[in-house]
């Protein structure tokens, strides 16, 4: 009879452990696996920071005020003569045929933004300089005038461009009054290169632009106010200069130098 009961007690013992263990294994945590298959290592490799995030969803907004808008430039090509498509500095460069422009008028010593039909306070003129450069200088002193409906921010502001005629990108730098950025646009998209904060008593009054063949240099009163590098896209492009200004802008001594 014991020799029966010893077996059977260690049947029942086995089977109380295998049991247990069985338990024990279904209620343990498994592992989270990403639902990607990527492990979480990974996912922190390639997944973009909240930074990056911001940069590639920047666009053309974040450039102006809400609510201004642009006006289309005159259609067709317009092009510099082979002699003055060589001339390598301009002083005063206000004649019409110099300019591809909508909404300024030009006069001896200036040149002015005037109601466009049906334009408002709101709205920007545009004047592009007809010659192409590699690299270039310009400088120029702006006048602020308040427009009637304009609020100080859209009314005191200035957006210089550096245009590739070829594939439409450009490198965009705004004053406004509290600061001064610089954006890559490229197939319509921007990204913010650099952005600075403004005084509250800042006034631009003379302004420079400095294209080289890897920077861009914009200057404030004789401050550095941005130093930004030239994008990829246009490396080794011939550019045009174009200014967009509200109403009420005047724009006085202007001087181009480059090649």
């Amino acid at each position: 009879m014991r020799r029966l009961l010893l077996p059977l007690l260690l049947a029942t013992v086995c089977a109380s452990v295998i049991l247990f263990l069985a338990i024990r294994d279904r209620g343990a945590p498994s592992e989270a696996v990403p639902p990607t298959g990527r492990t979480t290592e990974q996912q922190r490799r390639t997944e973009p920071s909240a930074a990056s995030r911001v940069a590639q969803t920047t666009d053309d907004a974040r450039l102006t005020p809400d609510g201004m808008t642009q006006p289309q430039l005159p259609g067709g090509t317009q092009e510099l003569s082979p002699e003055l498509a060589r001339r390598s500095s301009w002083t005063n460069p206000y004649g019409p045929s110099l300019w591809q422009a909508a909404g300024w008028r030009f006069a001896e010593d200036s040149m002015s933004t005037e109601s466009l039909d049906r334009s408002t306070a709101e709205t920007y003129c545009t004047a592009e300089f007809l010659r192409e450069w590699n690299t270039f200088s310009v400088g120029l002193t702006v006048d602020f005038a308040k427009s009637s409906g304009a609020s100080d921010e859209t009314s005191h502001q200035l957006v210089l461009e550096v245009v590739d005629r070829s594939s439409g990108d450009s490198l965009r730098v705004t004053l406004q009054p509290d600061r001064a950025a610089a954006d890559s646009v490229q197939s319509g998209q921007a990204v913010l290169l650099r952005e600075i904060p403004l005084a509250d008593d800042f006034e631009f009054g003379r302004v420079g632009l400095l294209l080289t063949p890897n920077r861009l240099l914009v200057r404030g009163n004789d401050r550095l106010l941005l130093n930004v590098t030239r994008p990829s896209a246009l490396i080794g492009q011939r550019c045009r200069f174009r200014i967009l200004a509200p109403l009420g802008t005047t724009i006085r001594e202007l001087r181009f130098d480059g090649e």
